[in-house]
């Protein structure tokens, strides 16, 4: 038989609650605040339609934290040419669809420039570099080199190819 439970004991656990609550909503602890970064990133590198094309698929949860922001900013560089067939999505953010080809790199703008988002959200870029010189039997691409934020789990995934050397 379970006996009665004192009233200090009562107010210890109210106050317990209490007190955690607070501290979750000032931010003390729980999800905390972080810089924007990506959770995870997922790149599919395979050939594309021609000989020298490739198409590249990325799918990145990207965390902006307590920013706001308009959407993701991709830069890609045109070493094999300026992106082409751009397509973008996200179940929970807007995925509108910017391009801009600035000579030496390609600018891809994610997202909607009235609408402003925070928190995490994941989008898949999908885009073909149309002179990647398949031919030579050569493959050197910087997946995730130069990104500006931190990324906690990367995968690089490359199909359709067959790879002597990677590096």
């Amino acid at each position: 038989m379970l006996g009665r439970i004192s009233g200090v004991r009562h107010a210890t656990v109210v106050g317990a609650i209490g007190s955690l609550t607070a501290l979750t909503g000032f931010g003390a602890i729980g999800g905390g605040d972080h810089p924007e970064r990506f959770e995870t990133y997922q790149v599919v590198v395979a050939p594309g339609a021609g000989t020298n094309w490739l198409r590249i698929t990325e799918t990145f949860d990207h965390d902006f934290g307590n920013e706001q922001r308009h959407g993701p900013e991709r830069y890609i560089p045109n070493d094999f040419g300026a992106a082409v067939d751009v397509v973008a999505s996200s179940p929970d953010a807007p995925d509108d669809v910017s391009v801009t080809d600035l000579g030496s790199e390609t600018r891809i703008r994610i997202g909607d420039p009235e609408v402003e988002i925070s928190g995490q959200h994941r989008y898949t870029l999908s885009y073909t570099l149309p002179a990647a010189q398949l031919d030579t039997g050569l493959l050197a691409l910087d997946i995730i080199d130069g990104d500006e934020f931190e990324t906690l789990d990367a995968t690089v995934i490359v199909t359709g190819c067959e790879i002597a050397d990677p590096g």
